[in-house]
């Protein structure tokens, strides 16, 4: 009797072991499979994180070139249009040869029109011929004494396109009615001029 209870509890003890084994075995299998996948999950967000990175670089590289070729053809542009004013100045015999540079970039940097300038300068004193003031070719009354006609023009020319002719979208009546105000000046005289002027470079 006691070799069979004996043999009942090894029995039940085996099939316990081997239950308790086949848990074990699942739970392993489970984990690796879990792992495996997380593994894959990483390598797949990887590569995303590469391809999205590798887009960015090259649309920085692009935008990079874009704004380097759109500077090369502002800058193609402002040659040629200093060149013009040289042209002008040269035929014209200009005194303000020599300026030709400063007159454009300041007009292109504060909103003007260099061939506006241009015109005013004519306009006002025969482009630096008879100047109201000396070192004045604008014609321009803000008080000021400049030394030489690049100190003047590099001033100025800013200072009457940011203040006249900016706000006038460079328009001729708009901006003699800012630069001239109440003043006895024949306007459509000064528009007709300046228009000359302009119309030469």
């Amino acid at each position: 009797m006691n070799r069979l209870y004996k043999g009942i509890i090894i029995f039940f003890l085996f099939i316990l072991g081997v239950f308790i084994l086949r848990e074990n075995y699942i739970s392993y299998t489970k984990t690796s499979k879990t792992n495996i996948d997380y593994s894959e999950s990483i390598t797949a967000s990887q590569t995303t994180f590469s391809d999205n990175k590798l887009k960015d670089d090259l649309g920085a590289q692009f935008l990079v070139k874009e704004e380097t070729l759109h500077n090369e053809l502002e800058e193609g542009e402002i040659q040629k249009e200093i060149e013009r004013v040289r042209s002008f100045f040269y035929r014209y015999g200009a005194v303000l040869s020599g300026t030709e540079e400063i007159i454009v970039r300041k007009a292109r940097e504060c909103g003007g029109d260099y061939r506006l300038l241009i015109g005013i300068a004519g306009n006002e004193s025969g482009l630096g011929r008879i100047p109201y003031k000396l070192y004045n070719p604008y014609g321009y009354l803000n008080g000021v004494q400049y030394s030489s006609w690049e100190e003047s023009i590099n001033t100025l020319s800013c200072e009457i396109s940011r203040v006249h002719l900016a706000p006038c979208n460079n328009e001729l009546r708009c901006v003699i009615n800012r630069y001239a105000g109440n003043d006895d000046t024949d306007k459509e005289l000064w528009i007709k001029n300046v228009t000359w002027f302009m119309n030469q470079v």
